[in-house]
């Protein structure tokens, strides 16, 4: 009885480690050169470079993060007074444009404007992304194959373009609320 318990000790606990490690294992994923990390289950779902990154966050939701420095749209005045560091979307250096209603509803119409799918982005609204203020858009394709939300944001002097697709019809997109907002939550600037 004795040897039986020494050798379903180790294997009950070998099996108990593999589960929670297979069950709610995500890794984490970082971008040293524009500043952001988030987890994910699985690296392999993480595909581009620095500047486009793709995530498949399941089989219908996918996550693009578009990324690049905007110091160019900074005024001038805020790049004496403050480092580029301290530079977000309400620092007032992007008053002219990423923290303006028109300018960012135009850059969306151009974002999306030769889009296969016919992508219509509306509402234009002030929200959150990842703790951080950010603007949002929802947007609906001409078939009701693809829809999703946008999200823009400054942090750093870096600006970011957040696209979620979900592929399926629009009426059923909150069915994956859930892993959208997880992606949201744990995504960090």
């Amino acid at each position: 009885m004795m040897n039986i318990k020494k050798t379903l000790i180790p294997f009950f606990m070998i099996l108990l480690t593999f589960f929670v490690s297979s069950c709610g294992s995500q890794k984490a994923y970082t971008n040293d050169t524009y500043g952001y990390s988030f987890r994910i289950a699985d690296e392999k779902n993480v595909s581009g470079n620095d500047d486009a990154l793709v995530i498949k966050l399941s089989d219908a939701v996918t996550a693009a993060v578009y990324s690049n420095n905007a110091l160019s749209y900074a005024d001038a005045y805020y790049l004496t007074i403050d480092t580029p560091d301290e530079l977000d979307l309400h620092s007032g250096a992007f008053e002219a444009n990423y923290n303006n209603t028109l300018f960012v509803s135009q850059m969306l119409d151009y974002l999306f404007a030769d889009s296969e799918q016919g992508i219509s982005p509306y509402a234009v609204r002030q929200s959150e992304f990842g703790g951080v203020s950010a603007w949002q858009a929802d947007f609906t394709s001409e078939h009701d194959t693809v829809n999703g939300t946008v999200y823009v944001t400054v942090q750093h002097a870096n600006s970011y373009v957040i696209v979620i697709y979900i592929s399926d019809s629009y009426d059923n997109r909150h069915h994956y609320d859930k892993t959208i907002n997880q992606f949201i939550e744990n995504f960090e600037f």
